[in-house]
């Protein structure tokens, strides 16, 4: 059962890693600006900061015993 969990948390980041590749086109300008790909990247990083944001919300853990 630990296995299991452990390699479904462990893909599961590639799996939003495919859907956000395969997304990456809906997010170039219909017009074809040329900064559409400066764009789009900029909006798929924007994971990464709410991946910092939920990392600073997340509660503490250092020093508390594993839930049985």
């Amino acid at each position: 059962m630990r296995a299991t969990g452990q390699g479904f948390c462990y893909n599961f980041g590639r799996i939003l890693a495919a859907i956000g590749a395969v997304q990456m086109g809906n997010l170039f300008p219909p017009d074809g600006q040329a900064d559409g790909y400066a764009h789009a990247c900029s909006l798929i990083s924007m994971v990464y900061v709410v991946g910092m944001l939920i990392i600073w919300l997340a509660p503490e853990t250092k020093g508390k015993p594993l839930p049985e």
